[in-house]
């Protein structure tokens, strides 16, 4: 199993777009590319594998000269690769999707509007907060910008909602605890916690032992005590 460096990987979108031409409903390559996606994907039902890969938009083309480029639709379309294996990419296991020059990549680039992965799409990036390393922390915060368009679900439409979830998932490299957006110095990517990490996403005693995982809520307070009362704590003691 192949283990790729992500650091020597270049980010030439403009690339990558030359290696695709279309001819009626289909896509072709033009050069040798590779797709990357999680493999937790299949487990989403994000990804699924058949004669063909019915796949969830939020994967990497990468070239024969390590250039890539991401695509970020909220939409599932079917590929048809000449053979899939594994690599390791960012500690984390990925499928990887091969094409050779002139093979038909997308049979049929058209596809009906679909909202059964929001859910599961929605679960994967900020419930359990598994966003792929090629993801920006902007990339983040417009997930599903684009999902009214895709799939005619208003799911998306309220981005500062979203702009919100990112802040709270998206945590110093050095230290879990500092949100991203709290560091004056941003030149590192984020690393992301899941909205249900009760360890990490709240702050409060009462918001870890208030929720659904009482019991990791409970440990949680004791490991990590709540140094400030808030407002709504002084209520509930009341």
């Amino acid at each position: 199993m192949d283990n790729v460096d992500i650091t020597k990987l270049k980010h030439k979108p403009d690339i990558i777009k030359k290696l695709f031409r279309a001819s009626g409903d289909s896509v072709f390559t033009t050069e040798d590319v590779k797709i990357y996606f999680p493999s937790r994907f299949i487990n989403k039902s994000l990804a699924i594998l058949g004669n063909t890969v019915k796949l969830l938009n939020f994967f990497i083309v990468v070239d024969g000269n390590g250039n890539y480029g991401k695509i970020m639709k909220p939409i599932m379309y079917d590929f048809s690769p000449n053979s899939i294996t594994e690599a390791m990419m960012d500690g984390v296991l990925y499928t990887v999707m091969e094409f050779e020059k002139d093979d038909v990549f997308i049979p049929y680039a058209v596809a009906l509007m679909n909202t059964n992965f929001i859910y599961s799409l929605f679960d994967e990036f900020f419930i359990r907060g598994k966003i792929p390393w090629y993801l920006t922390y902007i990339d983040v915060v417009n997930v599903l910008d684009e999902a009214r368009y895709y799939t005619g679900s208003a799911v998306g439409d309220a981005i500062v909602g979203y702009e919100f979830i990112t802040a709270i998932i998206s945590r110093s490299r050095k230290d879990k605890k500092v949100q991203y957006r709290r560091l004056k110095d941003r030149k590192e990517s984020p690393v992301y916690v899941g909205l249900n990490n009760v360890y990490y996403s709240y702050d409060t005693t009462g918001a870890k032992i208030l929720g659904n995982y009482m019991s990791e809520g409970i440990v949680a307070a004791l490991v990590n005590k709540e140094t400030e009362s808030t407002a709504v704590a002084d209520k509930l003691r009341e």
